[in-house]
């Protein structure tokens, strides 16, 4: 009980092959990177996940996300995740079959900041996020920064609770029951209708016209759109 985690690196791996751990009992929680306290009171402060490679597809059952940071402070176990950093990654899935069952990232934690990731999704007919940030349960306020986030049913949902700062990302979707953010229960279909009042001054809404090696291409719209 009480334990207290600081210091956390996670990086330069390649993370795939989910399906290996489908079973007839659905016994795994097919996540690539799973990060939870499992008693009262414990911490995981500040763990950093860079330069790391998520690819999809997924297996048959039991996946929440690429990315799960799941503290429960209210209603779970008590635990708590602060501050994660997460940049510098590519998250991929590109079956419109095997997808994450909540988001290629599911944000369970608080205060998380999110930096230069590029998060595609092959299903933009809904089942899956982009960013899915579960704030109900104690999360504070996320910042989001020079992403490119492409397809998925939302490219960015808060469940609810509160944000702190998303701006200067490439938001891309068509799905035809697909939407840009969902916030607190209401949908924004389009970039233009969230920046109304709202956060993103910034970014910009456009394929990201990506390479082979997830590099913009000329004419992306993601070429000059982030910020130092």
């Amino acid at each position: 009980a009480n334990a207290i985690l600081n210091g956390l690196l996670i990086y330069g791996n390649t993370i795939s092959g989910f399906g290996n751990w489908d079973t007839t009992g659905d016994d795994f929680h097919n996540d690539g990177v799973f990060l939870f306290g499992n008693n009262a009171g414990s911490q995981i402060n500040a763990p950093v996940i860079y330069n790391n490679y998520f690819l999809g597809p997924f297996g048959a059952c039991c996946t929440t996300a690429f990315l799960y940071l799941s503290a429960q402070p209210a209603g779970g176990t008590g635990s708590t995740i602060n501050g994660a950093y997460v940049f510098n990654n590519i998250f991929d899935n590109p079956s419109a079959t095997n997808y994450p069952g909540d988001g290629q990232i599911f944000d369970w934690a608080s205060g998380s900041f999110y930096y230069n990731n590029t998060i595609i999704s092959a299903n933009s007919l809904g089942g899956s996020n982009d960013i899915l940030v579960y704030g109900s349960v104690g999360n504070t306020a996320i910042t989001a920064e020079n992403n490119i986030l492409s397809q998925g049913s939302s490219n960015i949902s808060w469940v609810s609770g509160t944000h702190l700062l998303t701006d200067y990302n490439d938001f891309y979707n068509t799905g035809s029951n697909s939407t840009a953010v969902v916030f607190n229960g209401t949908y924004y279909s389009t970039l233009a209708k969230w920046q109304a009042g709202n956060p993103d001054a910034h970014s910009v809404s456009g394929n990201p016209n990506l390479s082979g090696t997830y590099i913009p291409l000329s004419g992306s719209p993601a070429i000059g759109a982030g910020i130092n």
